[in-house]
């Protein structure tokens, strides 16, 4: 610690020292002015009456001052980047007033870190601490061979760490070549590739095979060598006698696995794409008298592509400040990602918690946002059901950063999905209304919180709606706004083939890559459907015009009826699934079927091309009641009994919905199976039956 005190003003710097001197040096005159006796009596008198009020504060007191001077330090931060104008800087943790116990704790925890880097230094043999590596040499090398480069490679396993080998620079590698005994000669030789590669430790770590370690000019016997402390460092080795780290390790990927992955993806595109999010319906509705008018594209889709870079982030710290209950939140932006909570205080707690958790980039990972706002922060966009306020201006459920998704990339491209994004500053700032907590089972301070709408989805292999949180783990779905439910089983909710999710009343299904690639059901069979159900020249009973389609499968996914020939178009009474001439007037002027007198109003007959939400390779043969889309038997079966919460409120009961226009689907019959006004049903191979009236 220093043996000075000092502060600055505008007049000049005020310095004390520990042995009670005071000096002033003025800004304007420069000159260094010594205080006259009298003066410094004075200070000690009131430097010593601190003191003693000092030591008549009891621990709470202290307790609260150090929490207090913490909170200032942040709120000064805040305030004088405010006043600058300027870009707002990171706040310092490592300045922030520390008490004597802090310090105390800090020192010995890196004397302990200290002691236990030079264990190896005690050991006798070193060679017996990793018995594993020293096989590994005796079996590539042989005996005596083994024996020259044992001692060195085990004492370079247990001196270097995996954290620390990543960090280091070409001189540092091209020094530690020198340690290993491989002469003179080969290492000035080595020494010179890995000069003119620039390799550094990262390059190093990417070693998981022989063949890559000779692709670098080495010789076999030094290859093997170096493979067998790569392989140390990663952990492959059991190490005796190492004494449990004082200090958590910290994070490094598997660099080889990395590189691996990387080639794969450009030899072969496995892994450029981890698979596809589809939304059901329309990226955008307007309320309109209590009716969702559709804006925008339909089923839309959402790839998940393998950045060229890595922008994935790993929790690093929490850090947990108090600050006065009567103040206003203060946010805590930082250089990098974070997460901020004000948790409001309890009934018997004077002072509310300000908790930030930050992150560090993780090159194993790459991150996508999705949400309302059409930013570069965020890679999907989709703004859902919105309203008109008072000035005219739409608003709804869906945040501006909603989500986040995680996505592996190596093998086997595990995705998952967490709730909140990050905004233009790398912050999620979560208020003191969005349920969060303490996790009692986590190491030191461990929050976790849900949003105000939630987020949930629903997995094949769970067969239930689950709520995600902001560090993406699932938890039963709360049923009131202000308590979320227990958490399942510690897992994080991944994506898998099949999985929906509900965002703020927006649904999608994530469709992996190897589902993408059957691309079921295909072109072909659908553009046959239209062949074979334009070849049977259906007449509409009721206008006598030709039932035709007319348009193109492949063509854009936008509403393509609007450009079919209203006198052949198709339409169909969703109730009973009768196929007549699709006309306006008959859209708005009956009520039931003019065929079966069942109630049922006029739909456009709409078949879209989306395999995602399309099981199998049947043909389209029933209608969702009552939007008048068409698809399969299956499909039809297979989306009536998925309850999505509509609205997207907690405790509100599940309805059905249509996967593709997202429109509620009847309780009594969500489905009815297509029929013409002749008798004449199409089954489920898609081929034209005579109808059974009574079954009907």
């Amino acid at each position: 610690m220093s043996n000075e005190l000092s502060g600055s003003g505008r007049r000049g710097t005020v310095m004390i020292s520990l042995d009670g001197s005071i000096s002033r040096t003025s800004h304007l005159e420069g000159e260094e002015v010594v205080m006259a006796d009298e003066e410094e009596e004075h200070e000690d008198e009131i430097y010593h009456e601190a003191e003693m009020k000092g030591e008549e504060k009891d621990d709470n007191e202290e307790e609260e001052d150090k929490g207090q001077k913490a909170v200032n330090y942040i709120q000064n931060m805040l305030r004088r980047n405010d006043q600058v104008g300027s870009r707002r800087r990171s706040v310092d943790y490592g300045a922030m007033p520390k008490g004597q116990d802090d310090e105390e704790e800090e020192q010995s925890k890196l004397a302990a870190k200290e002691e236990s880097a030079r264990w190896f230094d005690k050991v006798t043999d070193i060679t017996q601490t990793i018995p594993g590596l020293v096989a590994y040499l005796e079996e590539e090398l042989g005996a005596e061979e083994a024996e020259l480069y044992a001692e060195k490679a085990c004492r370079a396993v247990c001196k270097y760490t995996l954290h620390s080998v990543s960090q280091w620079e070409m001189k540092n590698l091209i020094l530690f070549l020198g340690t290993l005994g491989f002469g003179d000669d080969s290492t000035d030789t080595y020494r010179r590739v890995f000069r003119s590669q620039k390799s550094t430790g990262i390059q190093l770590l990417k070693f998981n095979n022989l063949g890559k370690v000779l692709d670098w000019g080495i010789d076999n016997e030094h290859a093997i060598v170096l493979l067998g402390i790569v392989m140390g460092w990663k952990g492959e080795w059991e190490i005796f006698g190492n004494p449990e780290p004082p200090l958590e390790e910290v994070y490094v990927p598997d660099y080889g696995a990395l590189d691996d992955a990387e080639k794969l993806a450009e030899e072969t595109g496995i892994g450029n794409c981890y698979g596809q999010l589809v939304l059901l319906g329309y990226k955008e509705y307007h309320v309109n008298r209590g009716k969702l008018e559709p804006r925008g594209e339909r089923n839309a889709s959402f790839p998940l592509m393998r950045r060229a870079e890595a922008n994935g982030i790993r929790k690093d710290k929490t850090i947990v400040t108090v600050t006065s209950s009567s103040k206003g939140g203060s946010r805590t932006p930082l250089q990098t990602y974070c997460v901020t909570m004000r948790v409001k205080p309890k009934k018997k707690e004077a002072q509310s918690k300000v908790v930030v958790t930050s992150y560090i980039p993780d090159q194993a990972l790459d991150m996508f946002q999705l949400g309302r706002l059409a930013v570069k922060q965020n890679d999907f966009c989709f703004r859902g059901p919105l309203t008109s306020n008072e000035r005219g201006q739409f608003c709804g459920p869906v945040s501006r950063y909603a989500a986040r998704i995680m996505c592996e990339r190596t093998p086997p491209y595990s995705t998952w999905i967490c709730a909140a994004g990050f905004d233009n500053k790398k912050d999620i700032f979560l208020s003191e209304g969005a349920p969060k907590w303490k996790e009692e089972d986590g190491e030191g301070e461990d929050w976790d919180a849900v949003t105000t709408f939630g987020l949930r989805i629903w997995q094949p292999s769970v067969g239930k709606w689950v709520e995600v949180s902001v560090n993406g783990y699932m938890h039963e779905v709360r049923e009131t706004d202000d308590v979320c439910g227990p958490r399942i089983n510690n897992s994080l909710a991944r994506l898998e083939h099949g999985s929906i999710v509900d965002l703020s009343g927006v649904q999608f299904i994530f469709q992996d890559f190897e589902h993408m690639k059957l691309n079921l059901p295909s072109e072909e069979t659908l553009e046959m459907f239209m062949g074979d159900f334009n070849s049977m020249r259906l007449q509409c009973p009721v206008s006598l015009e030709t039932i035709r389609y007319s348009h193109s499968i492949i063509e854009s996914k936008v509403d393509w009826l609007e450009n079919e020939d209203s006198s052949e178009a198709a339409g169909v009474f969703p109730a009973c699934g009768h196929i007549v001439t699709y006309s306006t007037e008959m859209a708005e002027g009956l009520v039931t079927c003019p065929l079966c007198r069942v109630q049922s109003k006029l739909k456009q007959l709409s078949i879209a091309y989306t395999p995602a939400v399309t099981y199998g390779e049947q043909p389209p043969t029933h209608i969702f009641n009552p939007c008048g889309c068409a698809a399969s038997l299956d499909c039809c079966e297979f989306w009536s009994e998925i309850k999505i919460h509509h609205p997207p409120t907690p405790g509100h009961t599940g309805v059905p919905l249509c996967p593709y226009c997202a429109e509620v689907l009847d309780a009594e019959k969500p489905f009815s199976r297509m029929v013409t006004g002749h008798g004449v049903t199409i089954d489920k191979n898609g081929e034209v039956s005579a109808a059974d009236e009574e079954k009907e």
